[in-house]
């Protein structure tokens, strides 16, 4: 349930076949003109990725400003965050809101542009605003998410509090919310226990899923032979294509993943959020989840 292997050597890819995928992200079908599988599911899962990976890094270098504008002690009213899209096209906003007299209003609000914030600040007593009617939601669906991961009992990976995510609706309205495990070491980071459930308009859960099967940490700097890593190989039952969490995963592991889904048998290689390409083969590695 925990197979890793080491990449090492270029040897290892003669036994790939030709690349379904160009490095650009164009078509490279094979001669015999099949067409590429999953396009469509793969550049979601890229978009995806990318947008969980903005929204967490705009959530946690907020968070180290209010905590060190609040000096190390937060509002005691203060009852989490909330990340919005910011006043312009690269920035995003987290609000960290509390609850007075019954309505949820604005204690602080950060925009961050990549991994740097660039405004914002506490709010001052008698300028707290309510949060808008987006917010609200967004606020809402976590919630939702949390008590939909209980229900299922989706368990988490490591001893770390849990880690939510949660994307501005889509074109129909509906919010994905992340209840995500949180990496315990910085020399790993978990692969499983990761959820996604989706909340309609209504505010009720519309659908949700698990990525993984189990708790599959990915260690970085292995060695093998007394060579350091370059990359790392796992397995996926659950879909014949990388997911967003593969994406977004691929932000934090410093080294190149390479996804075999085991149904199509395809490996598909991400490194640092980048799709550099998939290769069919013959046989099937050992599951890994």
């Amino acid at each position: 349930m925990r197979h890793l292997w080491a990449m090492l050597v270029a040897a290892q890819m003669a036994v790939f076949a030709a690349p379904l995928y160009a490095a650009d992200g164009s078509s490279a079908v094979a001669e015999a003109g099949a067409e590429v599988p999953h396009r469509a599911e793969v550049e979601e899962a890229l978009v995806r990725g990318r947008r969980m990976f903005l929204y967490d890094q705009a959530a946690w270098h907020a968070t180290d400003k209010m905590l060190a504008d609040f000096k190390g002690k937060p509002d005691k009213r203060m009852r989490g965050y909330v990340v919005v899209p910011g006043s312009t096209y690269d920035r995003l906003a987290t609000i960290f809101y509390g609850e007075i007299g019954e309505k949820l209003v604005e204690f602080a609000r950060y925009e961050v542009e990549g991994q740097n914030v660039v405004s914002g600040g506490i709010m001052k007593n008698g300028e707290r605003p309510p949060l808008s009617p987006l917010a609200e939601r967004l606020v809402a669906a976590r919630t939702a998410a949390i008590e939909e991961a209980d229900v299922r009992e989706y368990g988490q990976c490591t001893e770390a509090n849990i880690n939510t995510l949660v994307l501005p609706p889509d074109a129909n309205g509906v919010i994905s919310a992340y209840v995500l495990t949180a990496p315990d070491s910085n020399q790993s980071y978990p692969l499983g226990g990761h959820y996604r459930v989706d909340v309609g308009p209504d505010g009720k859960v519309v659908n949700s899923r698990r990525f993984l099967n189990s708790c599959f940490p990915l260690d970085f700097g292995q060695k093998a032979g007394g060579t350091e890593a370059i990359g790392v190989y796992v397995t996926h039952l659950l879909d014949e294509h990388p997911t967003e969490i593969h994406v977004f995963s691929s932000y934090y592991i410093p080294l190149q993943m390479m996804v075999m889904t085991i149904d199509n048998k395809i490996v598909w290689q991400i490194e640092g959020g980048t799709f550099l390409g998939a290769t069919s083969m013959d046989e099937p590695a050992a599951t890994a989840d």
